[in-house]
């Protein structure tokens, strides 16, 4: 990875000044069941954010909130200075999905195979990955030392190599900004350092913003490089 990726990023028009994502007094119910009261957090350019919280806590409702899965109410959720009750173009964020997810890929896909098909937005009418996709791809899967792995089905990869698979993947559109729900559940310790030290090289040298939430303290202690850490409790965030 290489400063010019770090440049192309800023030239985008995300100064580190100004806020990625903003949060202000957001709140979620299910029906009568409230799970978030009072969430507040504002992250800028370049930035980290880790979000700690049990089973239960209200994290993936927070997460499908941020991600637009879930209604927020309007002038809660800024991304980018847009409100994400109107965001429609999702290029600029890059989702990590929890490892448990990942596992349950049934077809024989390859990572080759999955980062090929994942660029739609660049593909024909048709909608199939031609040669250029292809070679975008292997270009990637290089970036990221897996070009090995290129070819082996992704159910067959360690939980280390599925994980950085899926980072990949979410870099393919070259977000500004990465988030990780839950990306080292059942992943060793090693492979758990190897992931944390990844995620440094994103936001020093691609100049990326990330928050990550987990349901694991100790990942969350060993993060010494980040800018914001909360535990979300009783529907609000509480500074680790």
């Amino acid at each position: 990875m290489s400063s010019k990726n770090t440049k192309d990023h800023l030239n985008k028009g995300q100064n580190t000044k100004n806020p990625v994502i903003e949060v202000n007094h957001l709140a979620f119910a299910y029906v009568e069941d409230p799970v978030l009261t009072d969430i507040n957090f504002t992250l800028h350019g370049q930035e980290s954010l880790a979000i700690y919280g049990a089973n239960g806590s209200g994290k993936s409702t927070l997460m499908r909130l941020l991600l637009g899965e879930l209604s927020a109410a309007k002038d809660t959720i800024y991304i980018f200075g847009q409100d994400v009750t109107e965001k429609k173009d999702w290029h600029d964020v890059g989702y990590v999905p929890q490892m448990n997810v990942t596992r349950n890929v049934s077809f024989p896909v390859t990572p080759l195979e999955m980062l090929a098909s994942c660029q739609i937005r660049k593909m024909s009418f048709i909608k199939m990955p031609g040669k250029k996709h292809y070679e975008v791809a292997r270009k990637t899967l290089k970036r990221f030392s897996l070009l090995d792995y290129g070819k082996v089905p992704f159910t067959e990869l360690s939980g280390g190599l599925q994980q950085r698979t899926m980072i990949a993947r979410a870099m393919l559109a070259e977000p500004n900004l990465l988030i990780l729900d839950e990306p080292t559940a059942g992943v060793d310790e090693q492979n758990k350092k190897d992931f944390l030290q990844l995620l440094n090289t994103l936001k020093d040298e691609d100049g990326i913003s990330y928050i990550l939430v987990t349901h694991e303290k100790d990942l969350v202690e060993q993060m010494v490089n980040i800018d914001q850490a909360y535990e979300i409790r009783n529907g609000v965030l509480e500074n680790v």
